[in-house]
């Protein structure tokens, strides 16, 4: 049954006609931990790369998704969610949110079979099981196999997020971000998972492949950038090829070219952007790049970020000594217990107190305010909420950074995780020049 209604959406594609992708998912597909929850999601990397290799056909994703949901809470949106949209694919990515409460295994099970007797009887849809990471527990192993097994019994296109994260490596946190979510880089990788498996289930491996190359590069305001990609061959004939490649969002931000490649052999296109002349609010910022390749009876795709940062250049002067006695030990002492939860329960240390006008602004440095904030942006209020000013200095042996921090409430609390709390986050990455940046960090980064 798969299969066929695997075929009749080929047609589709291939004619061009309209052709709808609905996830049924829980908080990551929801897009909790990313920028843009639509843009970076996975499911429209996917459909975005479906359009493009059917010359532009029009591939509509859509998601439904709760936060928190579990299997069996899932079932009730097939026929109220799912089913209106008439969908050609379905993506079920469900399961992390039973693991975490307990759910009983023959529940997880029964509910997954009737989602699929649902979407068997109500729709035309094909069906993708997806298999979220995990924190490598005994329940997600119980989890893990069940899913296999229904996927197996059912002869589903399957694909493990997991184990390919796991793959990739990971930061400090996890194998994902903040130890709850998958980040922008994570969606990436399992879009791409979930191209291969589409492709493979059709018996049709991708042989091209595309490949944003990753670089670091030191440049001026003002600047031209030139950003590498790599376009290669894996078939034993020589083919022509489109390569398709943006950078940012706007229409005219599309560039096209036309390529000869032997048989097993790579090309690089350069594509070029120009820099702005200024750092909008002297911060950090990300420009989405995206590129696909395509041909006549293949493609394949890639997205990475271009992520532009200021340098913060080493002073020749001693930094300003600040005086943990006189200042932050002073500001502890008149710190005064506040009303912890339940009797028992953890206390909260809580300081409320004036802050002084200015920090101490040694040249050069870097001034973080709310308006830089990565997460929780919206939470934040003006120059007393969170401000850091971080600068550096140099001698003959170390490099020496201050970090000075100002903050209108300081909540001491173990029953909560430390990035609930307003928080400065320092990385220094001490990799050689060319892995600086990459998106899952090493032991050479230090937090």
């Amino acid at each position: 049954v798969w299969m066929q209604r695997l075929n009749a959406m080929m047609q589709k594609l291939m004619n061009r006609k309209p052709t709808t992708i609905v996830a049924l998912g829980d908080s990551i597909t929801f897009g909790t931990g990313l920028r843009d929850a639509i843009s970076d999601n996975y499911v429209t990397l996917f459909a975005r790369a479906l359009s493009e290799a059917f010359g532009n056909a029009p591939v509509r994703p859509f998601r439904v998704a709760d936060p928190g949901c579990r299997i069996h809470e899932a079932v009730a949106f097939i026929s109220t969610h799912v089913t209106p949209l008439h969908p050609d694919l379905v993506i079920i990515q469900l399961g992390g949110n039973d693991v975490a409460m307990r759910t009983d295994g023959y529940v997880v099970e029964q509910a997954l079979l009737n989602i699929l007797d649902m979407l068997k009887r109500d729709t035309n849809a094909v069906v993708m099981l997806l298999l979220p990471p995990l924190e490598d527990k005994p329940r997600d192993h119980t989890l893990s196999r069940i899913l296999r097994a229904v996927a197996v019994m059912q002869k589903l296109l399957f694909v493990d997020w997991d184990t390919i994260l796991r793959q990739v490596g990971y930061d400090y946190r996890g194998p994902f971000a903040w130890g709850a979510h998958p980040n922008e880089y994570a969606h990436v990788i399992v879009a791409k998972a979930l191209w291969k498996a589409f492709w493979e289930a059709l018996a049709q491996p991708p042989q091209l492949t595309v490949e944003i190359a990753h670089q670091v590069q030191y440049v001026n305001a003002g600047s031209e950038v030139l950003i590498p990609i790599v376009v290669s061959n894996a078939g034993d004939q020589a083919i022509e090829c489109e390569v398709i490649a943006s950078i940012g969002t706007a229409p005219h931000s599309t560039h096209r070219a036309k390529l000869q490649l032997d048989a097993r052999a790579s090309h690089e296109v350069m594509l070029k952007w120009q820099l702005p002349t200024k750092l909008p609010r002297q911060r950090s910022y990300r420009v989405p790049l995206w590129t696909s390749v395509r041909n006549e009876r293949d493609a394949n795709f890639d997205a990475k970020w271009i992520t532009v940062c200021p340098v913060l250049r080493c002073s020749t002067q001693p930094l300003p000594l600040l005086s943990p006695t006189t200042d932050l030990q002073r500001r502890m002492d008149d710190a005064t217990p506040a009303m912890g939860a339940a009797e028992g329960g953890a206390k909260q240390l809580t300081r409320r107190r004036p802050m002084p006008d200015e920090l101490v602004r040694p040249q050069p440095h870097i001034r973080l305010t709310p308006k830089h904030a990565v997460l929780g942006w919206r939470t934040l209020n003006d120059l007393r909420d969170l401000e850091a000013i971080i600068s550096a200095h140099r001698d003959k042996e170390r490099i020496h950074i201050l970090v000075q921090v100002r903050d209108d409430v300081v909540v001491a609390d173990a029953m909560r995780k430390y990035t609930e709390n307003d928080c400065i986050e320092l990385f220094l990455d001490v990799r050689p020049t060319a892995r600086q940046g990459i998106p899952y960090y090493e032991r050479s980064v230090i937090v």
